[in-house]
């Protein structure tokens, strides 16, 4: 009997212990098997799980085991990058790692070639790696390169010293094409940004001041073209630039693709317009947004020569058939020939860029169309006025924020604290209300509506592109990037205020 009550005893504790275990490991299951899984980006979407994230597909696959600590949104990129611990690497939007986290400095993506460059810092040196994101094949393994790439060009610079923040030289540029077949070397060249006809070149690379004259412009073939340029712009027909002349005067022009299209003397120069003409400033100084007291601006053509000579305060590019122009310290409207426009006049600075005009008036801002004429009898407050995609952005008498159409229609009127005029394409506008910010709907028919309810401290990071991220603060403090509907692309990393 007492041995039948001994195993009946032990089988009990044998029972809860079983009982016990399996209520343990039951808890713990449960708990692993609990997912977040954040928003979607093209049939793949990070999920997190105990602390670490992972890939699913759109059927809720696991892609990637959930034993990384940070991935990177994949944007219009087949490819992004992860961190584990504190070592990063890549990975494609399939789930394959096209590059094991073994990375101490960066990994970095460039899609539009294919390539990743990883990169370790031993002893304050920095060693990178050229590596094949379809294959994974090492292409280059050799210390202090820089690699980047455009759309049609892969650099490869060689220095002899490069810390991760500042190379010095002597240098030697690469210039190849995404096969990697070099196309050009350049000696004593840190940098090269193309354009139509060739490069705009930089004797100096990762260098916090670049000062100016340091930029020379060349052909395909590597052939000089200018030097001593101290500022351009590259726009689809070139390289608007200015120089400075061996006489002391300053240069400006355009450089296209059958090299230099014209030349004038100038301090600043604008693309051209919608009549095909470019404005061109003469002074002593090259800020577009400052006044000087021997300030000079007129119109070239397309072979440099002056259409309207440089007699101007300030102007305007000529948008439908007129230009905003400041003479004796009134602005007005002129014609391609540069006779004036109606008798219409005003004192203070207003929008030159879009078809619609805010005129400066005693009772306020009263919109006209380029010939003049009266669009609306609104007035609006003369403090405020900005432009956004092509909208006018005004604020009414009462403070409240409108979006205007090119025919003077008020599309939007609404309280607003702030606005965001760089993040977007005009179709939707960041707006902040109540001190969050929100994605508002500019477009019919879905004008007014919010396309992202304001719930942001801030947005940082946005493009017209609705598959790139945006980085926002949450209301909570939490940051993360989200989507066109502000869903978070993976969980949120706080901050301490």
């Amino acid at each position: 009997m007492k041995r039948r009550k001994k195993w009946l005893v032990i089988g009990c504790i044998a029972i809860v212990c079983l009982l016990f275990a399996g209520a343990f490991f039951w808890h713990h299951s449960s708990r692993k098997a609990e997912r977040t899984v954040y928003a979607d980006q093209g049939g793949v979407a990070v999920f997190e799980e105990n602390g670490k994230v992972g890939l699913l597909d759109s059927n809720g696959n696991v892609l990637l085991p959930a034993e990384y600590d940070d991935i990177s949104p994949f944007g219009t990129s087949e490819w992004t990058t992860l961190r584990q611990d504190n070592l990063k690497g890549a990975v494609c939007k399939d789930g394959r790692m096209v590059i094991e986290c073994a990375w101490n400095d960066y990994v970095w993506i460039i899609p539009q070639a294919g390539f990743g460059v990883v990169s370790n810092m031993n002893d304050g040196q920095t060693f990178e790696t050229l590596i094949d994101l379809n294959t994974g094949d090492i292409l280059r393994d050799e210390p202090k390169h820089v690699y980047w790439a455009d759309e049609k060009y892969f650099y490869d610079l060689l220095a002899a010293y490069y810390d991760g923040w500042e190379s010095s030289g002597p240098y030697r540029l690469v210039i190849c094409d995404l096969s990697l077949n070099p196309l050009l070397i350049l000696d004593d060249i840190g940098d090269a940004e193309p354009f139509v006809g060739g490069f705009v070149t930089f004797s100096k690379h990762f260098q916090w001041e670049m000062g100016p004259g340091t930029h020379t412009i060349i052909d395909l073939e590597g052939r000089m073209l200018l030097d001593d340029i101290t500022k351009y712009e590259i726009m689809s027909e070139g390289v608007y630039y200015v120089r400075r002349g061996t006489d002391g005067l300053a240069y400006c022009g355009l450089v296209d693709k059958d090299g230099v299209a014209f030349e004038v003397e100038g301090t600043q120069i604008w693309p051209k317009d919608d009549a095909g003409l470019c404005r061109v400033y003469q002074g002593a100084g090259a800020s577009s947004w400052s006044q000087h007291e021997n300030s000079c601006y007129g119109y070239v053509d397309g072979t440099g020569e002056w259409v309207i000579e440089p007699k101007y305060e300030d102007i305007g590019p000529f948008v439908c058939g007129s230009a905003v122009v400041r003479e004796d310290g009134h602005y007005h409207l002129i014609d391609p020939n540069g006779c004036r426009i109606n008798d219409l006049e005003w004192s203070r600075k207003t929008c030159m860029t879009l078809p619609v005009v805010p005129v400066d008036t005693e009772e306020g801002l009263k919109l006209v169309d380029r010939n003049g004429s009266p669009l609306s009898e609104e007035v609006f407050d003369p403090s405020f006025q900005d432009t956004y995609g092509e909208l006018l952005l005004l604020r009414d008498m009462a403070g409240h924020l409108c979006a205007i159409e090119m025919d003077g229609t008020v599309l939007l009127r609404m309280d607003a604290e702030d606005q965001e005029t760089d993040m977007g394409d005009g179709s939707a506008i960041w707006i902040k209300t109540g001190g969050l910010w929100g994605l508002m709907e500019l477009r019919e028919p879905l004008t007014g509506q919010w396309r992202i309810s304001p719930r942001f401290r801030w947005v940082y990071k946005y493009s017209a592109n609705k598959e790139e991220p945006v980085y926002a603060t949450f209301e909570d403090g939490g940051k993360a990037y989200i989507d066109a509907k502000g869903n978070p692309y993976g969980p949120l990393i706080y901050t301490v205020d």
